[in-house]
């Protein structure tokens, strides 16, 4: 399963998320299921890039085309913990946090421009509507991944504007094309991984290298507890079925 990861950098752009005027902002945003040690590499590569001073990491919702993802909210509270404490700690200088709650960027990721006819939310209208509220003198950085740039008419590949670059992050066995243009350059961060390898390992009960001890430990206390229900359930079941037969 391919995955989309998208960071935005904004460099002093006159916009309704600009924090301070010479601002270097990144958005980055992906399915984190489960946030790992890859991801951690592509926010250091595009913190070197950029010369971020924030990162803002956006956790893409729970949708129809990856209908196994984990919940949202547990997947926030993990990211929030592996970026927002763990990365924090490593880049004292850079501001690194989840995407608020209530926030206008994450409403226009979720449900479009408002009244915007056929904007459906997702990375394609979030970064459209960045790159309109950027000055024409600015210039609207995009970190996204190879599969994305490389198949620009893909699910949630970003619109090419005047006003915006790409940094591509070159995927293993699948660099950034050489003939996308000038507006885009390849980055290589120095560690990749594979989601879908994780979470097979998890779903064996074994630990992945790549994974943070805290992030597996409190997935494994979901999964035990879960399981524990399941299994109280059954018994109840199985009981109430007894009763009914006397």
């Amino acid at each position: 399963m391919k995955k989309i990861l998208i960071v935005i950098l904004l460099l002093g752009v006159s916009s309704p998320f600009q924090v301070f005027a010479e601002s270097r902002v990144g958005i980055y945003g992906g399915t984190f299921d489960p946030p790992h040690a890859g991801h951690m590499s592509a926010i250091r590569a595009a913190i070197a890039a950029g010369e971020l001073n924030e990162v803002i990491i956006l956790v893409s919702e729970n949708s129809a085309r990856k209908p196994d993802s984990t919940n949202v909210t547990m997947r926030r509270e993990l990211s929030q913990h592996l970026f927002g404490e763990v990365l924090n700690r490593e880049f004292p200088n850079v501001n690194i946090r989840l995407l608020e709650e209530g926030s206008e960027a994450l409403e226009v990721y979720r449900n479009g421009v408002p009244g915007r006819e056929g904007s459906r939310g997702g990375f394609s209208s979030f970064a459209e509507y960045m790159a309109e509220n950027t000055a024409a003198e600015d210039r609207l950085f995009i970190v996204a991944g190879s599969d994305v740039l490389n198949n620009p008419d893909g699910t949630g590949a970003p619109i090419v504007q005047q006003n915006v670059r790409y940094l591509g992050i070159n995927r293993e066995g699948e660099p950034v094309r050489g003939d996308l243009g000038s507006h885009v350059t390849a980055i290589t961060p120095e560690h990749s991984t594979s989601s879908t390898t994780i979470r097979g390992d998890l779903a064996e009960g074994r630990r992945n290298a790549d994974l943070n001890p805290w992030v597996y430990e409190t997935i494994q206390g979901r999964h035990t507890r879960r399981n524990c229900t399941t299994v109280l359930d059954r018994i109840r079941g199985a009981l109430q079925q007894a009763d009914g037969r006397r």
